[in-house]
Order: structure tokens, then C-alpha cells, then sequence
């Protein structure tokens, strides 16, 4: 009878993912969906009456489960980095020359790949099952939606390709898009406003049910592990390998064996991009080679070997209504136009920046203009010109103006564009800096929005950056505001004590120094580990660093000679904020055992995962998802599985969580 059964519900599945390629992948039924309902039903029957007969990549999986609370947040084991872009053929020739110069090479073979306006994951394989599914997020650590996305049928349960991270991107199709806009339409709900953007909200539903309606589909395209162990060689052998197994990849990726035939490709697509039956916004341009990658090489945000060619945008017109000026945090006016609410590329705009007044003077705009508006690289509203034909006859130019906004202040110009204000007791500047300096690259101060600081600022409750960090003694004053009850304040309090713990490159960030970005503030912590170490720092021992120039560098000396300054963060210091870089503070010095070595970790561990990558990695040691013969450790813990067999194999160094402590141990005992 067992075997009966085993075999009813092969056939089942075998049945039901037939009539699903048929639906889903063929857009057409051979059956009614009365008739698909009850194979499925018969199905979770049999699978709920027998749960060891039903497999990890049964059909079953696909319906949709349970609703969350939440998604939690995953680290990426390999950086998901954006790519550079193109946006015309010298940028293409530049970009091919680079590659030419850094190979030593005449002449180098590409693949050229559509670049699907969706939504990228990263999909996570173990022993040939699919066990996370992450988005992107900030490319270095994204949100787990793995039920959701056992939804989409394009992706595999489970595939034949080991422990690996595969990646792709979602999208809904043309057709998918209307015909949900068109059922949202008669049930008097708002219509969605590009595929794009329903991509994204889909697979970041609550309810896995949801997501399955929206019917997304993905292409796969790359898998940075198997890049990294050198299984295959060649971008397109990749391809062919994901198409092999399941994976759906896209029909119009082409090899081109040198850039000529890229331009000559690109120029064909660039006439046929609105013949696809889904969104592209332009082309993926890869070396083919992956033994290359290493010698071209990679900045911190995007590959070299790799460059995304940007169709030309769209031009809309668009009525300038108003010209507002606009105070930053360090006191910077900046200019912006109210326009008449236009779509464009699939939403709506109804603001653009000016910039400045030069710029609004060099291109004439004036209020109720009509102007051409893009979006700079698909993204920001930008006002490129005036279209003169349509001008009003009683316009006047715009004049601009010479006092703050905000304090009256007369402006003074610090460059030959740009007005400031230098009142450092201007009300706009200072609510901006204490945003910048809540905002999440910065001290990550949840419960303190734009509207809670105006309140606080309104009632005196905060005046300085260090007032931030005594609001727990205002208790009485602050819950006695609208909205701001018991469990608020105890989740802000807590917020801000958390946020004491950061590390220091977050704070240099979050101070707002003219000039110093996120990534700017980590190269000096990486370089001067503390922010204290910064105070008498002169511009000779800045300018000699990697990506500090000479504007940064004086910005920064200027900062660090102003008393005020200096008073701030010694305050700051008293109200136990971390001064020190993270991987500083936690081991005092690098771990020679660890310090450029790479770790794999699988199996069961009595810590977590993350407490070890942590270790490893504020030891500078690295650390990776697969197995190769560049791997120096694996850290295994119970029911290790294919991973340990395969560096058993390689005759890497296997190690327990004891022996692991022991490395720190023994580094601190020299």
C-alpha cells in the first residue's frame, strides 16, 4: 500500500508541474483550473495524510504559506555591488580600454546580457536545496523573504548545483502588470504604478499568498560562489549550466568577441527595447573570462570587469508651478522647482532640485515655464531645458534671494555657485544636521523623525547633537507630547543606548564634516581607529590616503581645529559614545591566526553564525560560502554535511567552535 501511495503522489506532482510550465512558462492550459484545483487538493490530501512521501521540491510549496510579523534581517556572504554605467559608446570604448590597459590584451571577449528593470535576489543553495532567499537591501545585508519567493515558479526548489548562492532578478511582466491593474481597476483600488515598483512590494508581503498572486518571474544570472571556486571559466558557461538546471535564463544573452560587436549589438537592442515582453532599461556588459576578474579587479561598489549600458531616458514635459528655496545641514541653499505632477518612467514627479541660482540663470527657468524633465540615470527628477515655444508673454526672470529662509540671515557665497547660511544657530540647519545625524548610515537613532525633532526642538527639549543622548532624564516633558506615550520613549531610550555602541567610523559619518560621506569616515577610522586620534591631525597626514583628496582633507583639518567641535565630541565621550573603530575595540589588535584568512562555516553551532563572522571578520579575516582550495578554514559544527566532505577532499583545516576559541586564545597569549 505504501508504495501505491509513493507513486500516487509522483504522478501527482509530475501532473500538476506539467500544467503549471504549460500556465505559467507557455501561457497556455490544456485542463480547467476546476481540474488543476483538484490535483492540488488531492495532493495536500495524500502529502498531509503521508508527510514522508512529500519532497522538498513538491508543488505543494509553491501555494503560499502562513503571514509573518516580520522580515529578519540577513548578511550577505558576498557583497551584492551595483555596477557602473555607460550611457554612450565613447563610455563604452573608455570602459573596454580599462580592461585592454589592466590585461595587458588586445583584444577581450563579452557577454552582453538585458538588463531586467526588476528587483534582485540572492538565493541560497545547501546541499541542492533552496534555504534562503535575500534582497538585496544595502547590498551588504538584505531581508529574508524565503517563502515568498518559494513561490515563483521560475525558481528551482531544489537544483543540482550544490552549496551555492545563485542570483537573479524578479519582474513582472507587461502583460502580468496590466491585467493586475485592470482587476485593481474594478475593484476601485488604486492601480499600481510600474512594474518595477509592484516587483518589489510583492515579494515584501506579509502573506506569502500575495506574493503568489502577483505572479513574478525571474531570470538568473550570476552566482558569485562559483565564481569565487573556480568550477566554471566563462560567464556563458555559467549561463548554460543555471538553463541546465532548471534555472530560467534569459534567451537574449549574446557573446561578442570583442567591443566592436558590443556597440554593434547594443545598437541593435536600443530599436527593439520595446518589443520584450517585460521592462529593460538597458544592457549588462561582462568580460566572459572569469579567469580575468581578478586581474582587472573591483572598486568597493562595483566590479570592473562589468559595466550596465543605460538606454537614453525618457523626456517628459512639465509646467513649473513654483521655485522654492531649500537650507542643508551645513547651512547650503539649494533651489528646487514644484512641478506639475507628471509620470514619468512609471511615477509620478512633482519636484525637481535647481540646484542653484547660476544654474537656474545659465538656463533661463522662470515660474510657469514649461521644461523638459528626465530622470538623471532612471532615478532623479531633472529639469534639462526650457521649451521657449510655450513661454508665457508676461514672464519674468527669476530673481532668487540674498537672506536665509529660515533665520533671515543674509547669504554669503563660499564658492562661485553656491549660497550659505553661516548662522549656526539657524533653526533648519540645525534640525537638519540632528536628521543626518539619526539617520540610519549615521547613529541609526530609530523614533526620532523629521516631526518628533521639530517637536523637540519646538519645546526646547533638544538644542545640540549632545542633548540627543540626555533625553532619558526628560522623561516627564517628552511623553507628555502628542503621540509620544510610555513603550515610544522606552524604544527611543533604547535606540539611543544602542546607538552609543557603534562604531566610530558611524559617528564621524553622522557629525556631518563637509565633504566626509560614509565611506570616507571608515577609511580614516580603518586608518586612525580612533576619533580622538583625528583632533590635532594635520592636512599632510590626510592627503596621502586613498581617496582623500585635497578639498576633503582641509575640510576635515578645518573641522578639527574649531574648539566648539572638539567640545562636542569630548562631551560626547563623557556620555560613554564609542569613540573607537569596531574592529579595534572588540580583539585590541588583529589576530595573526586570522588576520587574511578564509573561513567557511557550516553545520549546527552552539553560537551563532553570526557571533564567528563577526570574530573573523573584525580580525580582517574573510569569509565565504563555498569550499575551494583557497579556503583556510572550516569551521564546522554538527551534521556538517557536503561541505566538510568536500574539504576533507582538499585537505583544508577543519575546525570545531573549541579550536576556533583557541586560535584567539593562543593569539593572545603571544
Amino acid at each position: 500500500m505504501s508504495k501505491e501511495i509513493r507513486i500516487k503522489i509522483e504522478n501527482l506532482c509530475k501532473q500538476i508541474n506539467y500544467y503549471s510550465d504549460l500556465y505559467y512558462k507557455e501561457n497556455t492550459s490544456e485542463v480547467s483550473d476546476a481540474f488543476f484545483d483538484s490535483l492540488l487538493k488531492e495532493l495536500i490530501l495524500l502529502e498531509n495524510k503521508y508527510p514522508e512521501y512529500r519532497t522538498i521540491d513538491s508543488p505543494t510549496n509553491r501555494v503560499g504559506g502562513s503571514a509573518v510579523e516580520k522580515f529578519s534581517k540577513e548578511q550577505h556572504s558576498f557583497p551584492m555591488l551595483s555596477l557602473a554605467n555607460a550611457f554612450n559608446k565613447e563610455d563604452l570604448l573608455t570602459f573596454n580600454s580599462q580592461i585592454l590597459k589592466a590585461t595587458d590584451l588586445k583584444e577581450v571577449e563579452y557577454i552582453c546580457e538585458l538588463k531586467i528593470d526588476g528587483v534582485s535576489i540572492s538565493l541560497v543553495y545547501e546541499n541542492n536545496i533552496l534555504t534562503k532567499a535575500i534582497t538585496r537591501g544595502n547590498g551588504t545585508e538584505g531581508e529574508l523573504v524565503t517563502n515568498n519567493i518559494k513561490t515563483i515558479r521560475d525558481i528551482p526548489l531544489k537544483a543540482n548545483v550544490g552549496d551555492n548562492i545563485i542570483r537573479g532578478e524578479l519582474f513582472i511582466d507587461k502583460n502580468t502588470f496590466n491585467s493586475l491593474n485592470k482587476t485593481r481597476e474594478e475593484q476601485g483600488l488604486d492601480l499600481f504604478l510600474n512594474p518595477r515598483n509592484t516587483a518589489s512590494g510583492a515579494i515584501r508581503q506579509l502573506d506569502s499568498k500575495i506574493t503568489k498572486s502577483r505572479n513574478l518571474k525571474a531570470f538568473i544570472y550570476y552566482s558569485p560562489s562559483i565564481l569565487e571556486s573556480k568550477t566554471l571559466t566563462k560567464q556563458s558557461d555559467l549561463l548554460d549550466f543555471l538553463g541546465k538546471n532548471n534555472f530560467s535564463v534569459n534567451p537574449e544573452s549574446k557573446v561578442c568577441k570583442n567591443i566592436d560587436k558590443v556597440i554593434e549589438y547594443v545598437e541593435y537592442l536600443l530599436d527593439k527595447r520595446n518589443s520584450f515582453p517585460y521592462e529593460i532599461d538597458g544592457i549588462v556588459i561582462k568580460v566572459n573570462d572569469y579567469n580575468l576578474y581578478e586581474t582587472i579587479g573591483k572598486t568597493s561598489k562595483h566590479p570592473k570587469w562589468a559595466i550596465a549600458y543605460k538606454f537614453p531616458a525618457e523626456l517628459k514635459e512639465a509646467k513649473i508651478l513654483d521655485i522654492f528655496p531649500t537650507v542643508g545641514r551645513t547651512g547650503k541653499i539649494t533651489y528646487n522647482a514644484k512641478l506639475e505632477p507628471t509620470n514619468i518612467m512609471g511615477s509620478v514627479v512633482r519636484a525637481s532640485t535647481l540646484h542653484n541660482l547660476e544654474l537656474i540663470k545659465l538656463k533661463d527657468i522662470r515660474i510657469n515655464d514649461t521644461v523638459f524633465i528626465h530622470k538623471a540615470g532612471d532615478i532623479i527628477p531633472e529639469v534639462l531645458n526650457v521649451n521657449l515655444d510655450k513661454r508665457p508673454l508676461k514672464s519674468v526672470e527669476y530673481s532668487g534671494i540674498d537672506k536665509c529662509p529660515s533665520c533671515e540671515t543674509v547669504l554669503n557665497k563660499l564658492t562661485e555657485v553656491d549660497q550659505f547660511c553661516l548662522n549656526e544657530l539657524c533653526p533648519i540647519k540645525q534640525l537638519r544636521l540632528f536628521e543626518h545625524f539619526v539617520s540610519r548610515n549615521a547613529m541609526n537613532i530609530e523614533g526620532l523623525s523629521e516631526k518628533t525633532l521639530e517637536k523637540f526642538i519646538e519645546n526646547k527639549i533638544i538644542s545640540s547633537l549632545l542633548d540627543i543622548f540626555t533625553l532619558e532624564a526628560k522623561k516627564d516633558i517628552i511623553i507628555e507630547l502628542d503621540n509620544f506615550g510610555e513603550k515610544s520613549f522606552a524604544n527611543l531610550i533604547f535606540s539611543i543606548n544602542n546607538a552609543k555602541q557603534n562604531s566610530a567610523d558611524k559617528l564621524l559619518f553622522a557629525l556631518g564634516i563637509k565633504n566626509v560621506g560614509k565611506k570616507t569616515a571608515q577609511i580614516l577610522m580603518e586608518k586612525f581607529e580612533s576619533i580622538e586620534e583625528l583632533f590635532y591631525i594635520k592636512k599632510d597626514d590626510l592627503t596621502g590616503i586613498y581617496d582623500i583628496g585635497n578639498v576633503v582633507a582641509q575640510s576635515i583639518v578645518d573641522y578639527f581645529n574649531n574648539e566648539l567641535n572638539l567640545n562636542l565630541i569630548k562631551s560626547l565621550k563623557e556620555q560613554k559614545i564609542n569613540m573607537l573603530y569596531n574592529k579595534r575595540k572588540l580583539t585590541g589588535v588583529l589576530n595573526n591566526k586570522i588576520n587574511n584568512k578564509k573561513f567557511v562555516i557550516t553545520g549546527k553551532l552552539a553560537n551563532s553564525r553570526k557571533h564567528y563572522e563577526d570574530l573573523i571578520l573584525q580580525n580582517n579575516g574573510d569569509i565565504s560560502s563555498s569550499i575551494s582550495k583557497n579556503t583556510d578554514y572550516l569551521l564546522a559544527g554538527n551534521d556538517a554535511g557536503s561541505k566538510l566532505t568536500k574539504a576533507k577532499k582538499l585537505n583544508i583545516k577543519i575546525i570545531n567552535e573549541e579550536e576556533f576559541i583557541k586560535l584567539m586564545e593562543d593569539n593572545n597569549n603571544e
